[in-house]
């Protein structure tokens, strides 16, 4: 049951809670998934939120991209059961992107102008104004004519001296810059009270005459004058935002890969061969030839049986093979070096540093300054 309450709690027909959302798909006007909801950016004076962050890529969120989306420019599917944007993978991936190692300085005017800027969308963005009074009941005289001249409350808010408050971190949560933090934390160090006023362009005039009619102080005047009497010109405790500055090294090394190679096969055919040779070879020749003459003094042997053999030779050929070297084959392995030109793209981050002290004005007894 619990549960079920929870699930009721987090969505209605048009409140959906950030919890839900964070995850929620993003699809193109072609049903494509592009990515899902991170996070979400909400404009912490007007309660509104600014700009959805989906994430793009990567495995578990390893690697992935990070995209800002204004929220005016994404429409809830129904069917979808996520967020629609009128946009392509390819115009995605040209959209201005940042990492985890790279995040982006959301108080950084030009980045915002950027994204909104590719994204096709307009903001009209609240005026601010910063008066110093001479102490907390001037500047709440002036909060105070203020409302009653029509202005809602939550959008003046009053920075006074306090023991043991971070002057400092207070003002930057106002978001105003760096470099007049220090001369607002001077002020309200030496006893002085600011009235900080969001309005709409339309409304800047009205409001500041109204402001000057509680005669404010010329805030410019009094730093001039605290420089001249030793202040350094930068506040105690005053913080450093350092803002880290990447670029790729393009690193080239070496790894042996097979190039090809060259067999050689060892094998044995037969081919047949002649060669001459002289051969001898023996016969028996018998002839008889008639003679006369006597026998002689061996007339007793004369008929005496007798057998003569008469062995015949002859030559035959004898083949033997005697193997010789008759050439040498060598293989061996030879290298070269040659210089090869290797080409990469590598990313460093570029920092854009866009002075808006010009939209914080600051109103005095005779010439407002933007």
């Amino acid at each position: 049951m619990e549960s079920a309450a929870r699930t009721d709690a987090d969505e209605t027909n048009r409140l959906i809670s950030s919890q839900k959302v964070n995850g929620t798909a993003v699809y193109n006007d072609q049903g494509e998934n592009l990515g899902t909801v991170d996070h979400l950016m909400i404009d912490k004076f007007s309660g509104h939120v600014a700009y959805a962050v989906m994430s793009f890529g990567g495995f578990l969120g390893i690697g992935a991209d990070y995209h800002p989306l204004p929220w005016d420019a994404l429409d809830y599917d129904v069917n979808l059961g996520g967020y629609r944007v009128d946009v392509n993978r390819t115009q995605l991936e040209a959209a201005p992107r940042y990492t985890a190692n790279t995040e982006p300085n959301w108080s950084d005017r030009a980045y915002t102008d950027r994204v909104d800027q590719h994204w096709g969308v307009s903001r009209q963005r609240a005026e601010r104004i910063v008066a110093v009074f001479d102490g907390a009941d001037k500047a709440r005289a002036a909060r105070n004519a203020l409302v009653g001249a029509g202005v809602p409350s939550d959008r003046l808010d009053i920075v006074e001296h306090q023991t043991n408050v971070d002057h400092w971190g207070v003002l930057q949560g106002h978001t105003i810059p760096n470099e007049d933090c220090h001369t607002y934390a001077e002020s309200l160090k030496r006893g002085h009270a600011m009235l900080l006023i969001r309005c709409d362009p339309a409304e800047h005039d009205r409001v500041l005459q109204l402001i000057q009619s509680h005669n404010p102080i010329d805030i410019d005047e009094h730093a001039s004058n605290w420089r001249a009497s030793g202040w350094s010109g930068r506040a105690e405790g005053a913080q450093e935002q350092v803002i880290p500055v990447y670029e790729e090294k393009l690193k080239v090394g070496k790894r042996i890969v097979e190039s090809g190679g060259v067999r050689v096969r060892i094998y044995t055919v037969e081919q047949p061969v002649q060669e001459g040779v002289t051969l001898r070879q023996e016969r028996v020749a018998v002839e008889r030839r008639p003679v006369d003459r006597p026998v002689g003094t061996t007339s007793g042997d004369a008929f005496r049986d007798r057998t003569i053999d008469v062995t015949t030779h002859q030559e035959e050929a004898v083949v033997s093979k005697e193997a010789r070297v008759k050439e040498e084959v060598v293989v061996r392995k030879e290298a070269d070096q040659r210089t090869e030109t290797v080409g990469d793209k590598v990313r460093r981050t570029e920092v854009e540093v866009e002075d808006d002290r010009a939209k914080t004005t600051s109103p005095t007894p005779t010439t407002p300054k933007r």
